[in-house]
């Protein structure tokens, strides 16, 4: 038969499903953090399997993970199938007790009689299963024994499969560390390359400010000193507040918090990152137009929307050309809002384009201006974590539209 299809109601009409946890969607996430589903072979666990089939005198032991849909053996012994339906698995069953799950004779219980892994081959009689519980406390499989003919485990084989099942769920343990700190190590390098790009970028902000200043400030009036020095204060607090807000994201990757969000008006967001962006445009002589209704709010982190906004602008500007327009427009339905920041520069390919946020090395602007694109890796991140979507829509020498939508926050009236 084949093992992976679900089970016919009618034909087994008997045959006991076993119920769903009431924590499997927590079940489940968890599982999905091994990134161990549909793996190959490892001798770490067969080892483990086999002495589990020596121990307690089996021609089978498995060990198994149940999926939203399966059971998937990570090792086995004296089976071919790599996988069956969840509705036939004994284990879906084992993994709602806390301790070794046992059926002396399949073909003789209730539950199983009619189960086609009993009536069919591999005509299973006993099973006894271990579950694999982890350190959260959640069962993600087991690791059990099975047999042709009715059986029974003595006490010590029970004691046996148990410290072998915790063996197991150690090396799963031992996996998912060895992913985490995979990421944080990639993280670290991702840290790095954000605080030299994003606070470079703000930094350049106040020195540009203060360079500007310093040459005219001879042949300026009270008032327009008391607006460029307005200026600097306001490049120095956006670069604290990505400064922090980078330390925040990181934080969130290493520690699992999330960011605290707050209800943000998008028109002030973009006219704030615009006034920040001056000493990138004004250079090459580059209008930002600002196209955004007022009053419409999203509830999201301030900084980072801040950010991926300065982000996405400065790319624009980098690869525009002199005496153009790059447009920031924000358009919303009553359920989310679309921001779009649109050039008119070089463009490139709708291939590169869906790598854009890819990371890695980034081309030089029109004025030579250089960048690592590391910084499209947090707008990327950040619109992702706030539930929104992005789209990327370019051609060479024409021009570069990149989109994202995040949900809306509505106002009591409803606009």
């Amino acid at each position: 038969m084949n093992y992976t299809e679900e089970v016919s109601k009618e034909k087994y009409f008997h045959m006991k499903i076993a119920p769903i946890p009431e924590n499997e969607a927590e079940r489940l996430q968890s599982l999905e953090s091994y990134k161990i589903l549909d793996t190959d072979p490892e001798a770490s666990y067969d080892d483990l399997t086999q002495i589990a089939a020596e121990i307690c005198g089996t021609p089978i032991a498995l060990v198994s993970l149940i999926d939203g849909k399966r059971q998937w053996f990570k090792s086995r012994v004296g089976l071919d199938a790599h996988e069956t339906h969840r509705d036939l698995a004994f284990c879906a069953h084992a993994i709602l007790e806390e301790h070794i799950f046992e059926v002396s004779d399949a073909s003789q219980d209730e539950r199983f009689f009619d189960n086609p892994l009993v009536t069919e081959d591999p005509n299973i009689r006993f099973y006894a299963g271990a579950p694999l519980i982890n350190t959260e406390g959640l069962a993600l499989g087991t690791l059990c024994v099975i047999d042709y003919v009715p059986n029974q485990l003595t006490d010590g084989q029970k004691t046996a499969l148990n410290a072998l099942g915790r063996q197991i769920t150690c090396l799963m343990e031992l996996r998912r560390q060895t992913i985490r700190l995979q990421q944080m190590n990639q993280l670290r390098d991702r840290l790095l390359a954000l605080l030299s790009h994003d606070l470079k970028s703000s930094f350049n902000a106040v020195i540009g400010f203060s360079t500007r200043l310093k040459q005219r400030a001879k042949d300026m009036d009270t008032h327009a000193i008391v607006r460029s020095v307005s200026h600097i204060q306001q490049a120095g607090q956006r670069a604290h507040q990505l400064l922090m807000a980078i330390l925040e994201w990181s934080a969130e990757h290493l520690e699992e918090k999330k960011h605290a969000p707050e209800r943000v008006d998008l028109k002030q967001v973009c006219d704030d990152t615009v006034i920040m962006m001056g000493d990138l445009s004004d250079p090459k002589n580059i209008r930002i137009q600002v196209q955004a209704d007022e009053g419409v709010e999203v509830f999201v982190n301030r900084c980072l929307l801040n950010s991926t906004i300065q982000n996405l602008l400065s790319n624009a500007i980098k690869f525009s050309n002199e005496n153009t327009t790059v447009t920031l427009q924000v358009e919303h339905s009553p359920t989310q809002v679309s921001v779009t920041v649109e050039d008119q520069g070089v463009g490139m390919t709708q291939e590169k384009a869906n790598k854009l946020f890819e990371g890695g090395s980034s081309s030089k602007g029109t004025a030579g201006e250089e960048g690592s694109g590391i910084g499209m890796l947090l707008v990327k991140d950040f619109i992702t974590s706030a539930n929104g979507t992005m789209i990327v829509k370019s051609e060479l020498n024409k021009g570069t539209s990149v989109s994202f939508t995040l949900p809306r926050l509505l106002l009591e009236d409803g606009r």
